[in-house]
């Protein structure tokens, strides 16, 4: 079970392949499952991992995290498998699995279960908790019991010890305090990846063959707020220990947006130790998709969408595609945007085909529409402020009147996060024998809104940070290299 990694843009089905994933696992019929039996658990709620802030994102946090939901996990097959939770007893739980280390396992229930809500416990397991808990709570007693007994007899058997190694000549044994297993248990990242290993090893056990790991929607966490910098601070602990990575019987496997890629080689995450691959749609594949649905939901009356569209407007499939970036959610957001510009202003009069207006019109909507569903008003605001579709870091000094510094920051933070990339670069107008660089969207929807100033909300009076003060001069020239 090796570690993986699947890139892809928003909207190109990443999640699809999670579920199919997840799918698989617990599929009861054999021929359905591909290479043995999983337990698949899905980490997509990082609240724990980012309770300190994104910037203290702990390995930790992380691994206690996941090993909650493989617990919880663990439970469920075994009560789906004994049944009737009301006669729960060591012998159901022999009988259904005899190799079952209870003692090890019941020491993970009392970890890393009881700090769920009583409502998840109540409504989830009941009977085989209580009982896991029951034998937890009867290990812990062992321990405190001997732990009593040796306060009482150490002294004097370290005292008759003592007199031994006086006789011989040598040191005394010094007094050794016992500590307890349980909640005096430091939180470090040695004792969670014990756990982990404990864990995996309880696999066979259960039944299964191992474990996947599936990391979901980390770009879409409350914290990281669709920037590609937060959301590679959050998953970077987890990537970096490729001896978690690599545990036997336990398969990670990421499915992250593309825009982390870069981020992460630059946060020196090891993309050379483990498989990664880069999820894309051809332009064929979407187009058949279309013409699988129109076909589904029409009962075979419409074939495709030139079938149903004007002949000035065939150029319908590479409009749709084009600004959905080739994801497949996106495509399937536009066309119903113009299906229904197209109902809203067609009538029997004006006929029945999809006309260049109702394309134009469903693709200014989706793309007005999407960015601000996706992206925060403070960056909405700015970029569809730009001049133009092609500009340089000059035109974002001029339109945002701030320092060459903050303008250059802030293009570089508009390229990790996937808005724009540079192009080729263009002569200055003050000097030709320099260069400066130039910059294009590759945020598809930005591009359209910029293209046909779609965007029209009052513009804030407060300044922009880096604002140039009083008696600054405005930039002259673009950034040259």
């Amino acid at each position: 079970m090796t570690p993986a990694i699947v890139f892809g843009s928003r909207g190109i089905g990443k999640s699809a392949i999670r579920i199919h994933i997840e799918n698989i696992c617990s599929a009861k019929d054999s021929e359905q499952r591909v290479g043995g039996r999983a337990l698949a658990i899905t980490y997509d709620d990082f609240s724990k991992a980012v309770a300190a802030g994104i910037d203290n994102v702990s390995l930790e946090r992380h691994l206690e995290a996941i090993l909650n939901k493989a617990v919880v996990a663990a439970l469920a097959v075994i009560a789906n498998t004994v049944g009737d939770q009301s006669k729960v007893t060591e012998d159901t739980i022999e009988e259904s699995f005899p190799d079952l280390d209870i003692p090890v396992f019941s020491r993970l229930v009392q970890k890393y279960f009881i700090p769920m809500t009583e409502l998840q416990r109540e409504s989830a397991f009941r009977g085989i908790y209580n009982y896991f808990r029951r034998e937890a709570i009867s290990i812990t007693d062992r321990i405190h019991w001997f732990h009593r007994l040796w306060g009482v007899l150490r002294v004097p058997l370290i005292d008759i010890a003592n007199l031994f190694q006086a006789a011989r000549g040598k040191d005394g044994i010094k007094p050794v305090q016992i500590e307890l297993l349980g909640p005096r248990e430091e939180n470090n990242a040695e004792l969670f990846i014990n756990d982990l290993y404990t864990i995996a090893g309880i696999t066979e056990q259960l039944g299964f063959d191992g474990w996947y790991i599936l990391i979901d929607k980390v770009d879409e966490d409350e914290h990281t707020d669709s920037d590609a910098t937060k959301a590679a601070k959050l998953i970077a602990p987890l990537l970096k220990n490729l001896r978690i990575l690599e545990l036997n019987r336990i398969g990670f496997k990421f499915f992250l947006w593309n825009q982390l890629r870069a981020i992460l080689i630059e946060e020196r995450v090891r993309l050379d130790k483990i498989r990664n691959l880069e999820m894309s749609w051809t332009r064929d594949e979407l187009k058949e998709m279309i013409d699988r649905r129109l076909k589904t939901y029409s009962g075979d009356r419409v074939s495709d969408l030139l079938s149903i569209t004007e002949d000035d407007a065939h150029d319908i499939y590479e409009t749709a595609i084009y600004y959905s970036m080739f994801s497949p959610r996106e495509l399937a957001h536009i066309l119903d945007s113009i299906f229904r510009e197209h109902a809203r202003h067609s009538d029997q009069d004006t006929g029945t085909f999809i006309t260049r207006a109702s394309i134009d019109r469903g693709v200014d909507d989706y793309c007005l529409r999407r960015i601000k569903d996706i992206y925060s008003s403070n960056v909405v605001r700015t970029i569809a402020r730009l001049p133009d579709i092609v500009f340089t870091s000059g035109d974002v000094q001029s339109m945002l009147r701030v320092s060459k510094q903050a303008a250059s920051a802030r293009i570089s933070k508009w390229t990790d996060d996937g808005y724009i990339e540079r192009t080729e670069d263009a002569r200055s107008e003050t000097d030709p024998s320099k260069s400066i660089y130039q910059y294009i969207f590759r945020e598809k929807r930005f591009e359209r809104v910029v293209q046909r100033k779609l965007y029209t909300d009052p513009i804030s009076d407060e300044p922009e940070e880096g604002t140039l003060l009083d008696g600054e001069n405005s930039p002259t020239d673009e950034d040259a290299p």
